[in-house]
């Protein structure tokens, strides 16, 4: 029962939320009406007209109530039959619209609009959100309250697939859980681990507790279950965590002298934190933990003076783990060299080919290009290695760089040139854009070699179609409809795919791309894409047009608008 100072502060409160909800329409509307009055009228930004329009859900096509249909001039909420009118200013305007219930993590929906007279009735839709809603259940039948659980979105990162966290929460005191404004996808839904008590546990002591579980309560990755989710779509994931015995792990960490620096962290094999503390004993060199049957990895870095890491597989079956070592190796600098092969045909500077010491870009210590590394291994896109780019000491001429902390693994190498594009990229004769990067115990492995050159081609789109079938024959007013033209690399590529952009039906040009064959396609919403694998690549057979550019040279394209209607934005 609650006591009389909150029972009055929740009926204050309570009857705050009313006023709010009766104030908001009529402010809406007498916004409305004083806008109305002044229709023909100017001010400091010139004429102003109505803008009239409805806002809809994307799904049912249901005018949707009480939208907040805003822009900076000012804002109304939508009647019963989802109908806003604001005036504002003539000439282009961004007009924001938003309700609880739509929209990804409750984003606003943005519009582009150019206000005239006689401006035809404008149609916003609205996506509604997907939900995952849940029970957690215990084996001992004890309450589920505060477990972490997480979902995870399936989507396509810099053209490489994997995992990303895209909300999370916690259960309540029933153990439900409920995850909103999400949008269409697939998800894995996992729950972290957690062990009964949160004290300090004494020596010997027997530890259980609940392991960390994927929907629908397995552990391994590989067994998960995905939910695939459209717009407005509610996904139910419900699991039964059964209780097990946490079993004692030791390693001894051979570098007992590396102090306070050490950062020790469980993973388990698809190199996701399984959320489980690690105890050092700086005295005794050993690092301490408890876990449930299942197969992990210690992973280990030390900052001081120098950088260390270790690693240490191992697999909990049923049964304390001891004997395992950790030892901690110096991480050595991979060498980079690039050489700049640019051109006086793309760069003007004065005949030739150009090296790293005469690099146009005016900073002689400049790489030209930014270069990371990614986990080929991962499927959660933990960045674990490091990898800072640096000039080597010593070196002032532009060609001579060192990654630095890079951890022992398989790393895809992706790059991004300041100018031009990359023409090869290399590690002891290996391609690197076509195979990972293996990187041995403290860093070794074969110096990058990077090629760079500026006789870029460039593709000229023209874009049909471009505006959706419900636009008025106007096109110059109204809502300005976004294009999205991305060229897709049919050839191994270390670089960022292309994309360009423009509004309604139009050219739009793609520059600076490397010489090569190209799949062109324009969208009208952004899109993942997935240009690395043949797989990727192959869902879009059939789109676009493809076209085979020239160094230096040119070529022209005509495409028709793929609409996210016919084929959903990833």
């Amino acid at each position: 029962m609650l006591d009389p100072l909150n029972r009055n502060w929740t009926l204050a409160r309570a009857l705050m939320l009313i006023c709010i909800a009766i104030a908001l329409p009529c402010a809406a509307q007498i916004q409305s009406a004083m806008a109305r009055e002044r229709v023909g009228t100017s001010d400091e930004a010139g004429q102003i007209y109505p803008v009239k329009g409805v806002v809809l859900d994307s799904v049912t096509h249901q005018p949707i109530a009480r939208a907040l249909v805003d822009s900076h001039q000012g804002a109304v909420l939508t009647d019963n039959d989802g109908r806003f009118e604001l005036i504002l200013a003539e000439g282009i305007t961004q007009i924001s619209v938003k309700r609880p219930g739509y929209g990804s993590r409750g984003q606003p929906s943005n519009h582009t609009v150019h206000v005239a007279p006689n401006l035809p009735a404008l149609t916003f839709n609205l996506i509604p959100e997907a939900v995952i809603t849940g029970q957690v259940t215990l084996s001992t039948l004890d309450p589920a309250e505060g477990i972490r659980v997480f979902a995870y979105r399936h989507r396509v990162v810099n053209g490489r697939p994997q995992w990303t966290v895209e909300s999370s929460t916690r259960t309540n005191s029933e153990g439900a859980f409920r995850i909103a404004g999400l949008q269409s996808g697939d998800y894995l839904v996992y729950t972290t681990s957690s062990r009964d008590g949160e004290g300090p546990l004494a020596r010997g002591e027997a530890v259980y507790g609940y392991p960390a579980a994927y929907y629908p309560g397995v552990s391994d990755i590989a067994s998960a279950g995905v939910l695939t989710l459209s717009a407005g779509q509610h996904a139910q994931a419900d699991f039964i965590l059964t209780r097990q015995r946490f079993y004692h792990v030791t390693a001894l960490v051979t570098n007992r002298d590396v102090g306070g620096g050490l950062n020790l962290q469980i993973r388990d094999r698809s190199g996701r934190p399984v959320g489980i503390p690690v105890a050092f004993n700086l005295q005794q060199g050993m690092a301490e933990t408890n876990l449930p049957t299942g197969s992990y990895f210690i992973d280990a870095h030390y900052r001081g003076e120098s950088q260390l890491y270790g690693r240490v597989d191992f697999t909990v079956a049923g049964a304390p783990v001891t004997g395992l070592h950790l030892a901690l190796a110096p991480l050595h600098p991979i060498p980079v060299t690039i050489r700049k092969a640019f051109t006086t045909n793309s760069s003007g500077n004065g005949g030739g080919v150009l090296l790293a010491d005469g690099s146009p870009s005016g900073n002689p210590s400049s790489a030209g290009l930014n270069l990371s590394i990614v986990p080929a291994e991962e499927f959660f896109g933990q960045m674990r290695g490091g990898g800072g780019l640096r000039s080597a000491e010593g070196s002032n001429d532009g060609s001579s760089f060192e990654l630095e902390n890079v951890t022992p693994g398989r790393y895809w190498v992706e790059t991004s040139p300041f100018e031009g594009y990359v023409s090869s990229i290399t590690s002891g004769g290996v391609d690197l854009a076509r195979e990972p990067l293996v990187v041995g115990a403290g860093g070794s492995t074969a110096p990058i070699e990077v090629t760079l050159r500026n006789d870029t081609a460039t593709i000229t789109a023209q874009v049909n179609k471009g505006l959706p079938e419900s636009a008025p024959p106007n096109s110059a007013f109204g809502e300005q409809y976004e294009l999205y033209v991305y060229a897709i690399p049919l050839f191994p590529s270390s670089g960022p795919i292309r994309m360009s952009g423009g509004q309604g039906s139009g050219e739009v040009t793609l520059a600076g791309l490397a010489p090569g064959e190209y799949r062109v396609i324009a969208f009208d919403a952004p899109q993942e894409i997935d240009f690395h694998t043949a797989q990727g690549i192959a869902r879009y057979s059939g789109m676009g047009e493809n076209i085979t550019v020239e160094a230096n040279g040119s070529a022209r394209v005509q495409l028709d608008l793929i609409r996210t209607g016919s084929m959903e934005a990833q």
